[in-house]
């Protein structure tokens, strides 16, 4: 079995990766939000292609603007059924610009894990 993993971790193509991630939790029918944390993380940074597309009511759309390969967990927003709690991506930073993470493969079984993300209009 081929570890991409290890391809990951090339020289010729590893990069520092850095994430912000959200957290809170809902107390007393209100959202308290914490302060955002930094992680860095090694991978991969690629451009999205044709086939890194999403799914929406409209049909599937090209909407990445790049693709993450990273040796550690990244989070999409999700929404976990029967609870309060909701889970807000992850963002990456990368060249001045933050990428909204919208959606992640895990493909921990073979060492990483893919992530699509869309670059955030800046305000």
């Amino acid at each position: 079995m081929i570890q991409i993993g290890e391809v990951i971790l090339d020289p010729a193509f590893l990069t520092t990766i850095t994430v912000e991630r959200k957290s809170g939790r809902w107390e007393n029918g209100r959202y308290n939000a914490k302060d955002p944390e930094t992680v860095t993380m090694q991978g991969n940074l690629q451009p999205a292609g044709e086939t890194d597309t999403v799914t929406t009511p409209e049909g599937n759309q090209i909407k990445g603007d790049i693709v993450v390969y990273v040796l550690e967990p990244i989070y999409e927003t999700q929404v976990q059924a029967g609870s309060n709690a909701e889970g807000v991506g992850d963002t990456v930073l990368y060249s001045g610009h933050r990428y909204q993470v919208i959606r992640v493969e895990d493909w921990s079984l073979y060492g990483y894990w893919r992530a699509i993300c869309t670059r955030e209009e800046a305000a």
